[in-house]
């Protein structure tokens, strides 16, 4: 007969492990302000402490702990010290959110102290502007009445204590994942944890929870179609990429349940309803939820109708219309549009209908054009998908280069140096452009989705440099995504029931909201990273001194993030043409830019005085043809405004197909003291450029400045004129210079008829 055993804290140690703690913190040269502890069972909290002297804890912990010692299976440990006047506004949720989790509060408002330890508050899913709110109630004042509250923020280590007496430092409640910890074994364990998590949330009638509060231990009633199809195709894939019967079942299921509950038909169109809404993204990815199911041929019929919904919402001119109901709403393109495309997308890799690859492409150069005007993260992991599934069949060089713009433009918003914690490394996401949407792990997810794509495609095409920028980010992204998984018991410290959470990716470190998405959308970009990189891929050693590699670290070269209307600018240049050989003085006279045609816009001021070289002279004025570029004009005059500058000289030039501008520095007084930049708008290969050591290849769109005082050149390796807008600014630093050596015999912005 088995004996039972009445395990005891004492028993177990776990309360002299507290003790030894306590008085090792003591022995610091550190002066801690307060202590907080905290009692648990099994994740449910039993008692908590506070005290501000650790030479009377063992008193204290022994009167407030003694009647419960029986119950405790942990400890939290929590100690404050270097404090900060802070005020917070209580309208304000997110103010401070990276702080959450990281530091302390104290609260000394209305006549009351409340104190909230930092690992309390990831626990409870509090911000600071709520636990703000939780004091005023304490002292029952309305919070209308307070618009800001002061509080004093400490920071703190934190510690885990375990039944085994086993103790770990905490970091935001969590263990820091660092970059050497991505590795294959890893990225493996992260993978399966995920799979089961996903497979965990679909009930036996198919239905998935959509998203889980673990501070609550509570499921939103609320749903979301479009993320709900993503976990069922989300859900085929991992049954076909660990060949698992019951993650087919479970699939299976899963898209019966949402095609009962969801999918309606109105004539020959299906749609998918919920929430009072039809909308494009979720009749495309419940169509490729189909297409995609071993179980397609049941549901041929529905597949037929949703095909036929995207395409009544699709339109002449390439665009798409984003709802079917209510029909007048054109809101969210960023996401439906590509969701569309990636469901035209992968049925074109079954019917290489020439057809459909036509009018996919009319939606190709709709969309290219309507992003570059409207630039936005959230409309690139879509679109690279669906783009690059089709270069596969066509190896069309637009959609390659189009790929490449965007996920070159995407790496400025992953953060590492600019990150403010550890833990914070490798999400997406730029507070300089807060209007891009705030950190999300979901937002993580699907931009490694896109980026791998565009790693393989770099890999096709043997852009090493490209291979090499995109596996850094999904290396980095990698170790953002495993630091979000609940993993351990030390993490779940606050869990009652572990296996709810467990495998599951928190919204960020500061917010412990499981929402499917999170996890379906990592998940989906893991599959494809296990099947395309190698396990040397992994290896951290070739991420040494990596910034060098990316290109806002190159010494001659800086991508500049200012907005550039550039279709219209490209719709002036193309209505222009004619202008191109009205002046032929650059290609004539200049021996390395022989190459090229030139529409001058701002030019050196005419005549020159004698003796000088235009190279040496400061003054310019606008040509008789900048009247023909109002919108160029209107944003390069923005643009130098907005750096303190002063536009100087503008030209527009082409460099023809196969093309070179060879080797050369541009020398004299004007030079000099200027900053030259180009904004690349026809350059369907990309444009080549060196600059000392250094070669980028430059994608249509894109703005940069570079060193013309190093010696350079220019390449275009493609079949057709690749043309820049160059331009130079006279930066504030330098104007009181030029003012001093100026000596104008013309005033400075007249016309005296020369169109140079």
């Amino acid at each position: 007969m088995e004996t039972q055993v009445n395990v005891t804290l004492n028993d177990l140690h776990i309360h002299h492990k507290l003790i030894e703690l306590l008085d090792e913190l003591d022995s610091k040269s550190v002066d801690y302000d307060y202590i907080y502890i905290c009692a648990r069972k099994q994740g449910k909290k039993l008692r908590a402490l506070w005290f501000s002297s650790l030479k009377s804890a063992r008193n204290k912990i022994k009167s407030k702990f003694t009647d419960c010692f029986d119950d405790i299976t942990s400890f939290e440990l929590e100690a404050l010290f270097s404090p900060q006047s802070r005020q917070i506004t209580l309208q304000n949720a997110n103010q401070s959110n990276s702080y959450r989790g990281k530091r302390a509060v104290l609260i000394d408002f209305g006549g009351r102290k409340t104190k909230w330890s930092s690992l309390e508050m990831i626990a409870r899913n509090l911000s600071y502007a709520k636990v703000c709110q939780r004091h005023l109630a304490k002292i029952e004042q309305e919070t209308s009445h307070v618009q800001t509250m002061p509080i004093t923020r400490y920071k703190t280590k934190q510690f885990y204590i375990n039944l085994q007496a086993h103790t770990s430092e905490l970091f935001r409640g969590n263990h820091l994942i660092t970059i050497d910890c991505v590795n294959k074994a890893s990225f493996s364990t992260t993978t399966k944890a995920m799979t089961q998590w996903m497979a965990n949330q679909v009930h036996r009638n198919g239905y998935a929870n959509y998203k889980y509060w673990p501070s609550r231990d509570e499921y939103a009633t609320s749903n979301n179609a479009i993320r709900q199809w993503m976990a069922t195709i989300c859900l085929n894939r991992a049954a076909k990429v660990f060949n698992n019967t019951n993650l087919a079942n479970i699939a299976a299921s899963n898209l019966a349940f949402n095609l009962m509950t969801m999918y309606r038909q109105q004539g020959e169109l299906g749609y998918i309803w919920l929430n009072g809404s039809a909308k494009l993204g979720a009749a495309g990815l419940a169509a490729l939820a189909i297409l995609e199911s071993p179980q397609r041929q049941r549901y041929l019929q529905q597949e037929y109708g949703l095909r036929k919904l995207v395409k009544e919402l699709s339109n002449p001119n390439g665009s798409f219309d984003t709802f079917y109901v209510p029909r007048d709403r054109k809101d969210n393109q960023n996401f439906y549009s590509g969701e569309a495309l990636l469901f035209w997308a992968t049925e074109l890799t079954i019917t290489r209908n020439n057809h459909h690859i036509e009018r996919f492409m009319k939606a190709f150069n709709y969309y290219r054009r309507w992003h570059l005007d409207n630039r936005n993260p959230a409309f690139v992991p879509w679109h690279t998908q669906a783009y690059f599934l089709v270069w596969q069949i066509t190896k069309n060089d637009e959609l390659k280069n189009f790929i490449f713009q965007m996920n070159d433009w995407l790496l400025e918003i992953q953060q590492w140096e600019t990150a403010e914690f550890s833990d914070m490394q490798g999400r997406f996401y730029d507070p300089k452009r807060a209007y891009f949407g705030p950190p999300h792990a979901s937002s993580t997810g699907v931009y490694l989705e896109g980026l791998i794509d565009a790693y393989q495609l770099a890999k096709y095409v043997s852009d090493h440099e490209r291979m090499q920028n995109y596996r850094v980010a999904i290396l980095r992204g990698i170790r953002s995504i495993m630091q979000l998984q609940f993993k351990s018991e030390s993490e779940c410290y606050y869990i009652e029931n572990p296996s709810k959470v467990l495998g599951g990716i928190r919204t960020t470190v500061y917010d412990n909201t499981i929402r499917i998405d999170n996890v379906q959308h990592a998940l989906m970009a893991f599959y494809k990273i296990n099947a395309r990189f190698t396990e040397s891929d992994f290896l951290i050693d070739t991420l040494q001194g990596n910034s060098q590699v990316l290109k806002q670290h190159y010494k001659h070269f800086k991508q500049i993030d200012f907005p550039i209307p550039y279709q219209t600018i490209t719709d002036e240049i193309n209505k222009n043409k004619a202008l191109w050989l009205i002046n032929t003085s650059r290609q004539d006279n200049i021996k390395v830019q022989r190459e090229t045609n030139t529409i001058f816009l701002r030019s050196a001021l005419k005549p020159l005085p004698a003796g000088i070289s235009g190279n040496d002279f400061h003054q310019d004025r606008e040509t008789a043809m900048a009247q023909h570029f109002p919108q160029l004009m209107h944003t390069l005059y923005q643009f130098a405004e907005s750096i303190e500058g002063q536009l100087s000289r503008v030209t527009i030039v082409r460099l023809k197909p196969d093309g070179r501008v060879y080797p050369h520095i541009d020398e004299g007084e004007y030079y000099k003291y200027r900053d030259r930049y180009h904004i690349v708008i026809d350059s369907p290969e990309g444009s080549e450029m060196i600059a000392g050591d250094e070669k980028v290849i430059w994608q249509q769109g894109e703005f940069w400045w570079f060193d013309n005082k190093a010696i350079h050149e220019a390449k275009n390796h493609g079949r057709s004129f690749r043309v820049h807008i160059i331009f130079d600014v006279l930066p504030a630093k330098n104007k009181d210079i030029i003012d001093a050596i100026s000596t104008p015999s013309h005033p400075q912005n007249s016309y005296n008829g020369d169109v140079s």
